[in-house]
Parts: structure tokens; C-alpha cells; sequence
């Protein structure tokens, strides 16, 4: 996997560059925080300015929620289970999944769902991994790369 982590730019809604998150609580992190660290930037080039203040907002609505660590293995087992069968398995994040719960990929998913609708990045919100987005987003003409120094 390429990427461990995935968050949402706040925008011009914050006083200053910042993300919301969910590291062990869905918080807002000031984007200098990482500065040293492997970070690629996609941006959705079909969205309106007032779509995303809507995703950006979604997003902060979540803010002090609990992270769903519990999920972790759900996403282990959906992985062993894509590897046995050959093809893309999401059955036991989707099915066993605490719908209420979300890990750093399924804030992202979900505030996109909330303003766009279901699948936004082409499956279920609760079934997408932060390596799952960036896939995503690299092979859609939708998004553009602004930054990358994962390589």
C-alpha cells in the first residue's frame, strides 16, 4: 500500500491551512504538522467552490467522534479475502462494519457521499481504505495530483 492515511483540506472555512482527521478522535490538525512527512494532495477538479465548503463541512461535523479502530481488521480480512478470490472483496467491512464508526478513509468517503451521493469514489464509503482513495483518485481524470512526495 502506498498511502496509510487520508484527511480533508478545511479550505478557506479555516483561519489557517488545516485538515480534519480521525486519529483515535475525528480532530482538525494544522497542515504544518505535516510537514516532513510522505503526503500526497488530490484535488476533484469537477467540484464547485460551494460543494467543497460542503464536503469540508461534512467533515467537521464529524469532529470528536471516536475513532473506529476496531475496524482494522475488517479491512485485514476484506484484503486476504480479495487475495484468495481474484477479485475486490468488501464484504466484511461493508457487512460487519460499525456504520456509526469511522476510520481516516471512511471520513473522507463518507463527507463526499454526504454531498454527492453513494460510491463517490466508487465503492461504499465504509469499505474504502486510505490506499483504496488514492487509487481512486490516481486512475479517475477527475483528479488532479496538486503535490506528491510519496513517489
Amino acid at each position: 500500500a502506498r498511502t496509510n492515511h487520508a484527511a480533508i483540506c478545511l479550505g478557506a472555512i479555516a483561519p489557517q491551512p488545516e485538515v480534519v482527521e480521525s486519529r483515535w478522535r475525528i480532530k482538525r490538525t494544522a497542515v504544518s504538522a505535516y510537514a516532513n512527512a510522505p503526503v500526497v494532495i488530490w484535488r476533484q477538479l469537477l467540484l464547485t467552490d460551494e460543494q467543497r465548503r460542503e464536503i469540508a463541512l461534512a467533515a467537521l461535523q464529524q469532529h470528536g467522534g471516536i475513532y473506529a479502530s476496531l475496524k482494522i481488521p475488517l479491512f485485514a480480512l476484506d484484503a486476504l479475502a480479495t487475495v484468495a478470490s481474484g477479485r475486490r472483496v468488501i464484504w466484511f467491512t461493508t457487512i460487519l462494519g460499525f456504520s456509526h464508526l469511522k476510520v481516516c478513509s471512511e471520513l473522507v468517503a463518507w463527507s463526499y457521499e454526504a454531498v454527492l451521493g453513494a460510491n463517490a469514489f466508487g465503492a461504499p464509503w465504509r469499505s474504502l481504505s486510505p490506499d483504496d482513495l488514492d487509487d481512486y483518485c490516481h486512475f479517475s481524470p477527475n483528479w488532479v495530483c496538486m503535490f506528491n512526495s510519496i513517489r
